[in-house]
């Protein structure tokens, strides 16, 4: 890419970000200036909120609104207003990031269930032995163990623990149930029953 090109392209987020930045250093002059002048903090504060503004007008910009950057009025006006309120625009960014790891956690989720199943299929037909097959749902069960950790959202929880209960309502072999349950901890083993039967945890 040359660099008039590379110019043009990096143009529209160096001025949502000034423009943020500029949201970010109003908010601090608006808090600060009923207690006094001397109360602006030159030295940390105000450039600190001004790069945190700066943060969230890209953040509401180019990922949660997605704005048309053709129209220039809208963009300075969103930038600006996004900057100012830095705080709940980034909280929103890492909701949607948390969202989006999430997605993937659960995708995961399921793709360790329905991998336990075949598994199963394989030990039940006699494709695999137990020596083989215990060891594979074992490591199966642990990684279920530790994405049910990290799944956040509640909905998406939810869609987990209704997997979680598909593969075991499908599973006749009762040594492979042990096995899962073993491998998952009780308490979480208690939080997806409570998932699955009520969609929440008290």
């Amino acid at each position: 890419m040359s660099t008039p090109a590379l110019v043009k392209s990096a143009l529209p987020f160096f001025i949502v970000a000034t423009m943020g930045a500029l949201g970010g250093t109003l908010a601090h002059f608006l808090l600060a200036l009923p207690a006094g002048v001397s109360e602006i903090d030159w030295s940390f504060k105000l450039p600190v909120e001004a790069a945190l503004g700066a943060l969230a007008s890209t953040i509401f910009i180019f990922l949660l609104a997605n704005t048309d950057r053709n129209d220039a009025s809208r963009l300075l006006a969103l930038s600006l207003i996004s900057g100012f309120f830095w705080k709940p625009v980034i909280d929103a960014g890492a909701n949607y990031y948390n969202k989006i790891g999430d997605a993937g956690d659960v995708a995961q989720f399921g793709e360790k269930t329905n991998g336990i199943q075949k598994i199963e299929q394989r030990l039940s037909t006699g494709n695999l032995s137990d020596e083989e097959a215990i060891p594979l749902i074992i490591d199966s069960a642990e990684q279920l163990n530790s994405l049910w950790g990290s799944i956040e959202d509640r909905n998406l929880k939810s869609k987990a623990a209704r997997n979680y209960e598909s593969l075991i309502s499908g599973i006749n072999n009762e040594d492979v149930k042990k096995v899962i349950e073993k491998s998952i901890s009780a308490e979480r083993l208690r939080q997806i029953e409570l998932y699955t039967q009520e969609g929440l945890l008290p």
